[in-house]
């Protein structure tokens, strides 16, 4: 479980910095204006605040284990599909 744990804090950081250090290779890639990447850096913070409120509720409820391995697949996923998207509205949608 620590293993676990330790892994989605890994992905949490680089989720939070992947957009500084991408930014011209995403640019280009996409064609992404500043305001684009601005909103490719912005979403994961809102969902990743919004979310906070039912993964407290998750881990009152269910305990850390059920809730961080039900919920750690849905991260690995959106990973992939931000790593695979074709376009910006995927990109964003994978950050979500």
């Amino acid at each position: 479980m620590l293993l676990v744990l330790i892994c989605g804090f890994a992905l949490s950081q680089a989720f939070r910095t992947v957009a500084a250090i991408m930014a011209p290779p995403l640019q280009q890639e996409f064609g992404l204006t500043p305001q684009a990447l601005g909103v490719f850096a912005g979403s994961f913070h809102f969902a990743f605040g919004s979310l906070q409120l039912f993964m407290g509720m998750g881990l009152d409820v269910y305990g850390p284990r059920r809730t961080v391995l039900a919920v750690f697949p849905l991260t690995i996923v959106g990973a992939l599909v931000t790593a695979t998207a074709p376009s910006f509205a995927w990109l964003v949608a994978g950050r979500c």
